[in-house]
């Protein structure tokens, strides 16, 4: 059984909401396995640019804002390209909108 050491809340958080959510999730899984926490908010565009890079210890929290039913239009394509990862434990955590929000995860 893995031993998950680092708990990581990372999210694109125009408004704040994702991210009190996300760290606050984050800080709870944390305290429950008596691990350690961080944080990376690649909100602003110069932030999407070097490659997330996550240990094998780690179980990240990530969020992104639903806005009509969909993850923002300008995070997709960086994300896809920018996300490195070991064999990690991943908690996806989208605040929805009163939209459309059953396709945020198919997109």
């Amino acid at each position: 059984m893995r031993t998950i050491k680092r708990v990581r809340a990372v999210y694109f958080s125009p408004t704040g909401t994702t991210r009190k959510v996300v760290a606050t999730v984050a800080k709870h899984i944390a305290r429950a396995l008596n691990a350690t926490r961080g944080e990376y908010d690649f909100t602003l565009p110069e932030a999407r640019t070097a490659p997330l890079v996550f240990a094998n210890d780690e179980l990240v929290v990530f969020g992104t804002p639903v806005y009509a039913g969909r993850v923002p239009n300008v995070l997709l394509p960086s994300q896809r390209c920018t996300c490195r990862h070991a064999k990690n434990v991943w908690v996806c955590h989208w605040v929805l909108d009163n939209g459309l929000h059953h396709t945020a995860a198919e997109g």
